[in-house]
């Protein structure tokens, strides 16, 4: 498990991690991973989610480089399904992707 938590925060931050936690619930659910809680009226606003192991972007192309084109196809269908909304559904399309964003604190999807 995951959390992110603000401290010392102010109203936009609120807001911000608001807006985060929005469009995250708008990815589709292969894409990334899952917010299990959210308390984001509390003292300290705070989100837990799946935890999935593994190197950061920045530790990934210092490790391996810059991505060729078929990684760089994969990447581009992935964001390109991610997007979906609850009433209809994840996209139907012709490939898909089994990427998963890892980080203990997760961010707004890309």
């Amino acid at each position: 498990m995951a959390v992110k938590a603000l401290h010392g925060v102010e109203d936009h931050d609120r807001d911000r991690l608001r807006k985060e936690v929005e469009a995250w619930s708008r990815v589709a659910p292969f894409c990334t991973t899952t917010v299990l809680h959210a308390d984001l009226d509390g003292a300290v606003p705070y989100v837990v989610s799946e935890y999935v192991a593994g190197p950061d972007l920045r530790r990934a192309v210092t490790a391996g480089g810059p991505c060729g084109p078929q990684e760089r196809r994969r990447l581009a269908i992935g964001v390109a399904t991610a997007p979906w909304s609850p009433s209809t559904g994840p996209p139907s399309c012709t490939g898909t992707s089994s990427a998963r964003t890892s980080s203990s604190a997760p961010t707004a999807p890309a």
